[in-house]
């Protein structure tokens, strides 16, 4: 898999991205999902990128000229990876996750807050695509009041794709600590740690986690989006919930739809997904749910299962 912390607005001020530019990374991500690659991008630190917030925001594009779902994040091809923020119990327990958020609010003279209940300064990206139609994995997973209205508030035309499609921590204020070789505060170049946050930490932590689940399942899991619901799937995952009293919903139907024959571009299956059943899975008369529909390497006319 490859992890990617950028993220960019089509909608520009200053001329808004060539549909020429969109087509090449579609078609580069494309061709990742037929060779068993997964390509994870942050989805921004920027809400909606809502012209409104992005003069506050500390991470956001002042340039942005509508609401709107960064790019390549966006892309029906990559797993757009958000922020969460995690509430952990005086024990250390897992209690709660929701979106990563962050507003600002004065106190003045050490008495009184103003400014409630604070202004946007940094929260995760994400929202209803403007430019991508909802995806097959998508149907009957994303509830139509997300994918038929845009972030401008205006009805769709037709469901749109939805970000993110996972979540891992990535609150600003629980940073991670990354260390590279950097130039220090006397001048000299060494190595130094900083804590950093935003989804920018949060998607190569995705990819961490994918990978580890990749080498405990034997083979490539590739292409993330069609297998990142089932509870009993490699990438199972809770579901953030806006309260921490919200119980954990259950679990989403994995989808079955295998890729158009169109992007797959050949009647057979890619040289790292066996036709094999015995290397696919060790135990094929206990396959798991998740395991059976068609990987994203193969066409319809050439569907495989356990």
């Amino acid at each position: 898999m490859v992890s990617d912390s950028f993220a960019e607005d089509i909608y520009d001020t200053n001329g808004n991205t060539p549909a020429a530019n969109l087509q090449e990374y579609n078609q580069e991500f494309e061709q990742g999902a037929v060779e068993g690659i997964g390509f994870n991008f942050s989805s921004g630190d920027c809400s909606t990128e809502a012209p409104a917030i992005v003069a506050q925001g500390v991470n956001c594009d002042a340039t942005s000229s509508e609401p709107q779902v960064q790019f390549p994040a966006e892309d029906p091809w990559v797993t757009a990876v958000g922020a969460t923020a995690i509430g952990i119990g005086k024990h250390g327990n897992y209690q709660f996750e929701t979106g990563m958020g962050d507003s600002q609010a004065n106190l003045e003279n050490g008495t009184a807050w103003s400014g409630l209940p604070g202004t946007f300064i940094f929260g995760s990206g994400g929202g209803t695509s403007s430019d991508y139609t909802q995806p097959y994995y998508q149907k009957g997973v994303v509830p139509s009041a997300l994918a038929d209205t845009l972030l401008s508030g205006e009805p769709a035309a037709a469901p749109m794709r939805e970000v993110p499609d996972v979540g891992m921590e990535g609150d600003l204020f629980l940073t991670t600590m990354v260390g590279f070789t950097q130039k220090l505060p006397d001048g000299t170049t060494g190595f130094a740690e900083q804590g950093y946050g935003g989804t920018s930490i949060a998607c190569p932590l995705f990819s961490g986690v994918q990978a580890d689940a990749q080498q405990a399942a034997g083979w490539p899991l590739g292409f993330a989006n069609p297998r990142s619901t089932p509870a009993t799937g490699p990438l199972a995952h809770r579901r953030s919930t806006p309260s921490p009293t919200t119980p954990v919903a259950a679990p989403r139907p994995s989808p079955t739809t295998a890729v158009s024959a169109t992007v797959c571009g050949r009647a057979s299956c890619s040289p790292w997904a066996p036709t094999t059943p015995s290397r696919r899975h060790p135990d094929t008369t206990t396959c798991p749910a998740w395991a059976r529909p068609s990987w994203a390497t193969c066409c319809r006319s050439v569907t495989e299962h356990c």
